[in-house]
Order: structure tokens, then sequence, then C-alpha cells
């Protein structure tokens, strides 16, 4: 999978409540998380409504039940400088996303797969069918748009293929093979 196509999305907040004294602040969510704190080396669920104290000077990062990442940082002074732990943060990050990511790409491969034993058989009614479920998930990655135009080309789509094909070197504009099935569907337009 394309690293620009799964990147991921990460605020930063800042408390600067009583900048001037050391603080602790209570955090409360309104629904389940995952959290860990600065020095921790795994996460904890936090329960809707529990709270977690954040003192001056640390970080909790938070992965919501979205999965989307959040990081709280409090500052330890008025001059503090905001170190963030990218490793530690990745780390956690990839911990907690890799099982979605692992799953996706199986999902992606197998219907692949499955478009491709269709094709082969010569059912293209069901190698679209397949593709399609694909392209109601992963409408933005290029090996599913690639697929599903080789299907319309088959079926004799022409403008889906097209489309199709045309989206997927948007994303991957180094397919020889989806620049040659395009060149040849627009030429016999």
């Amino acid at each position: 999978m394309n690293t620009k196509q799964n990147s991921v999305l990460l605020f930063i907040i800042f408390n600067f409540a009583n900048i001037a004294t050391a603080f602790s602040n209570d955090i409360a969510f309104e629904s389940t998380v995952k959290i860990k704190k600065t020095n921790q080396l795994s996460f904890e669920e936090l329960k809707a409504g529990e709270k977690v104290k954040v003192s001056s000077g640390d970080h909790l990062l938070v992965i919501s039940k979205q999965g989307l990442p959040l990081l709280i940082f409090s500052p330890g002074s008025k001059d503090s400088n905001l170190v963030i732990q990218d490793g530690a943060i990745n780390a956690a990050l990839n911990e907690q996303l890799q099982p979605v990511v692992d799953k996706a790409t199986n999902e992606v491969i197998d219907g692949l797969r499955k478009a491709e034993t269709f094709i082969q058989k010569r059912d293209f009614s069901q190698a679209s069918s397949v593709t399609n479920s694909l392209k109601g998930k992963y409408a933005n990655l290029s090996s599913v748009l690639f697929m599903s135009g080789t299907v319309n080309f088959l079926m004799n789509n022409k403008q889906a293929a097209i489309e199709d094909l045309q989206k997927g070197l948007i994303l991957t504009p180094d397919n020889d093979a989806a620049k040659k099935l395009l060149a040849q569907l627009k030429g016999g337009t």
C-alpha cells in the first residue's frame, strides 16, 4: 500500500491553563478510548467518563473509538519547548493501527484474486461484482481501480473502464499496463 494513502491524522492540543506554576488537569472522554501516558509502554483502556491526570510537561496519546490518534500535551511552563517523541508515537500508532491495515490489505488482496479467478473463468459479471464491492470500500486504491477498469473493458463498458483507469493513473501514474489499456480504449472510442 502507498504510504501517502495511509497517512495518519494527528491532532496536538496545548493546555495553557496555569502556565506560571506546575499543575495537573483531569481529562475525561465522552466515549471509551485507549490511552498511553508519557512513560507507559502500552495502551490501557479508559472508559467513557473516567478521568486521567495530565501533569505539566506530560503528554497523553489517545486512540479514539474511530481509530484516530490524538496527542494532548501540557507544557511545564510558559517557556516550555514542545518535544514530541515521534518514535514512541509512531510505535504506538503502528501497534494500534497495524491490525486495521492488515485486515484491509488482506481484504483487497483476496478480492483482487477472486476477481482475477472470475476473469480467467470468463465470468465477468461476478468479477464486476467483486470489483464494485472493493471500489465501495477502497475507491482511492489504484490496484482496485485498475482491476475495475480491466473488468469494465472486458465487459465492453468503455466509458466506465476509461474513468477507472484514469483515476487509477492519477494515484499511480507509472502503471504501463493501465496506460496501454487506456490508450487502446481512447483510440477505439
